[in-house]
């Protein structure tokens, strides 16, 4: 499942997707990603919970965009809770930018301060 601001889309869909979905990847994955797998009709709330269900991994894009974003803190919890339930590591997480922490809630800030993230 892959978690990012709309703001963010156009690089997330154009280049990152395109990039680890390219079938000449040695990694071969299949991402979820919000405009394409989503079930029309379902309300988003349920497409993001069966969505990080489903998922091995929750690949979180954080940018200052994402963190003003209800729906990708939304996300966020929703991965953090499959984390706890399986006790393993379900998110990675991907800093698009530097981004600044003051208003952050504290759990998601526990995240980014013990976790690595990638740059």
């Amino acid at each position: 499942f892959l978690s990012y601001s709309s703001k963010d889309a156009e690089w997330v869909i154009e280049t990152l997707a395109k990039d680890l979905e390219d079938p000449r990847c040695s990694l071969g994955l299949r991402l979820c990603l919000h405009h394409r797998d989503f079930q029309v009709g379902d309300c988003i709330s349920d497409n993001i919970i069966c969505g990080v269900d489903k998922s091995r991994h929750t690949v979180l894009i954080v940018s200052q965009n994402f963190l003003k974003s209800e729906w990708c803190v939304f996300e966020f919890r929703e991965a953090l809770h499959k984390s706890l339930l399986e006790k393993r590591k379900h998110m990675v997480i991907v800093l698009l930018e530097d981004v600044e922490l003051t208003n952050v809630e504290s759990d998601f800030k526990r995240c980014l301060q013990t976790m690595t993230c990638i740059k």
